[in-house]
């Protein structure tokens, strides 16, 4: 994969153009049958005008179905954001964490922030939280009381990463880079709904919301892709060339 810096305004028009005389240079003008994307506007449009076919990039539109869902946990999510920062501009709290992961004979860690536009980034947010729910309790109890998590909280989290395992896992697998990704799409989408036809949230509310919120992300943003014929090709293992953009 190379990045190209691309200086015109993004307009569909400029940005066919653009494509086309990189695909002649490069001599893949006839080889390029798909163009994958984040699904901007402006770059569906430039596909459509140079008669390519456009495919979603499957991880960007997983990390969608996630951070579309994470709604249903809106609250908790805002009070461990709450934490994450208090621990990233506090540096005697972060001397304090420290210490007591020492005392608990815990090698130190570092919370990790949920940055929403990177992949993956809420389920290790989510995992690393875990890992270091003990100090951060203690810690927490110490310095700053009033935004320790309660224990539905910390309920919530461990409920929430066993869904998200199976997007963060997913994720991995599609984003390799020795194979072509696109025969994987089918099965990764069969892998994830079959996992969330299998959980059960045990009765918790906001699990739940979550949990139907993550399926009906899928059914809407992957529906019908069992009936793509250019996915079904490559999942047959099919010689197909997929041509993948980035401008900056």
């Amino acid at each position: 994969m190379i990045g190209i810096e691309f200086e015109e305004g993004h307009t569909s028009a400029n940005l066919k153009d653009f494509l086309e005389t990189k695909f002649q240079e490069w001599n893949i003008s006839q080889y390029v049958n798909v163009i994958v994307s984040d699904n901007a506007a402006n770059i569906l449009s430039a596909v459509r005008l140079g008669s390519w076919r456009s495919l979603p990039c499957y991880a960007y539109t997983i990390n969608l179905v996630v951070q579309s869902s994470l709604d249903a946990l809106s609250d908790t999510m805002d009070r461990v954001k709450a934490v994450i920062e208090y621990f990233r501009r506090s540096l005697p709290a972060k001397k304090k964490l420290v210490e007591i992961q020492e005392q608990m004979n815990i090698s130190p860690l570092k919370l990790k922030q949920d940055v929403t536009t990177r992949w993956n980034s809420t389920y290790d947010a989510l995992s690393r939280l875990l890992r270091m729910r003990q100090a951060l309790i203690a810690t927490l109890a110490i310095m700053r009381p009033d935004i320790n998590l309660p224990q539905d909280d910390w309920l919530i989290i461990e409920k929430a990463t066993e869904l998200l395992k199976h997007f963060y896992e997913v994720t991995v697998e599609i984003s390799g880079e020795q194979y072509v990704s696109a025969s994987k799409y089918i099965v990764l989408c069969k892998t994830i709904n079959r996992a969330l036809g299998k959980y059960s949230p045990d009765g918790h509310p906001k699990i739940e919301r979550l949990h139907n919120a993550l399926k009906q992300q899928m059914a809407q943003r992957f529906r019908d892709v069992e009936h793509d014929t250019l996915l079904c090709e490559a999942n047959l293992g099919s010689n197909i060339v997929i041509g993948r953009s980035h401008f900056s």
